[in-house]
């Protein structure tokens, strides 16, 4: 059965004329709700109904004054809250100046790199080369416990943390799971393994 549910996609699912009735409905029915938001419509109304509802959220790091108000806002509500950080080419180095220097907002659950993919408005040329030696400067900070405890990844950064890492055990690490333990359903009501 379907334990919990991640609402994301395009747009944020909180900006939803019908959010509310989704995550209650939801959680009624023994499903866990989470979402991933860039905090660009978020009110203040909602924060109570997405700490009654939800059990996680993250907020898509865009750098700008809606994003950083959004993870202040649910962290002030105590709500358990990751920033999900799309890893490329063009963002590694503030990613590794974010992990060396703590510079990530106080308090989050998480920081979790989601691997850049040349899928929709993803271009070749921001993908992350195994070739560029600062993958395995960013990848080999997790051999650190006060790294990896702040840190988490999508299954597409497993073969980069087996290749860079030394002390993470490969049992530690779920390789992609899609179609085994998630799914993707598009907008167009298509069941699909994963969303890329």
């Amino acid at each position: 059965r379907t334990f919990q549910v991640a609402l994301g996609g395009r747009g944020d699912p909180d900006m939803h004329e019908d959010f509310e009735k989704i995550i209650s409905y939801a959680r009624e029915h023994d499903v866990v709700p989470n979402f991933t938001t860039s905090g660009f419509g978020l009110e203040e109304h909602q924060i109570p109904l997405i700490k009654e509802y939800c059990g996680a959220v993250a907020v898509s790091w865009y750098r700008n004054s809606y994003t950083k108000r959004a993870v202040e806002m649910f962290l002030d509500a105590g709500i358990k809250t990751n920033i999900h950080y799309c890893l490329s080419a063009a963002t590694i180095d503030e990613a590794i100046d974010m992990m060396e220097s703590k510079l990530y907002p106080q308090g989050i659950n998480r920081l979790i790199f989601l691997l850049h993919k040349p899928v929709g408005l993803g271009t070749w040329d921001n993908v992350l080369s195994t070739k560029d030696s600062r993958a395995n400067r960013f990848f080999s900070l997790f051999d650190s416990k006060e790294h990896a405890d702040k840190a988490g990844f999508d299954s597409c950064s497993v073969p980069a943390l087996l290749q860079y890492t030394k002390n993470i055990h490969p049992y530690c690490i779920e390789p992609c799971e899609a179609g085994r333990f998630s799914a993707y359903i598009s907008p167009d009501m298509k069941l699909w393994p994963c969303s890329f």
